[in-house]
């Protein structure tokens, strides 16, 4: 057993899963078709250039200031986790994963939609 891993609890996971279905929705505004521009083999939600707004616009940075976002509506939404700074390495990483997986099941959804809908 893994003494070092950290289990997110059904509601931490809510949580993060509630923030990235709303950034999800900001997304199909500001950036409609998002979600076929995302490259699933290389998504990294700890990387500033292949993160979702990395991969959107080029690095994490460039997709906050199109968007207008701060680092707390980037949390809001689900593509970053201000202060964890302050947060277990371990907690960091099982959050950013599970902010990893919501990602590729929002983006997952929609293109099925999408597909399904042109047959």
């Amino acid at each position: 057993m893994n003494d070092h891993r950290y289990d997110l609890s059904e509601e931490e996971a809510a949580e993060l899963a509630a923030k990235v279905a709303a950034g999800a929705l900001a997304l199909d505004d500001a950036e409609p078709g998002w979600y076929w521009k995302l490259d699933f083999n290389t998504l990294d939600m700890t990387h500033g250039w292949q993160c979702v707004l990395g991969q959107l616009y080029g690095v994490f940075s460039h997709g906050l200031k199109d968007l207008k976002w701060s680092e707390e509506k980037a949390d809001e939404m689900g593509v970053y986790i201000h202060n964890s700074a302050d947060m277990p390495h371990n907690e960091w990483i099982a959050r950013y994963a599970e902010l990893q997986e919501c990602w590729i099941g929002e983006a997952a959804d929609r293109l099925s939609t999408r597909l399904l809908n042109s047959l």
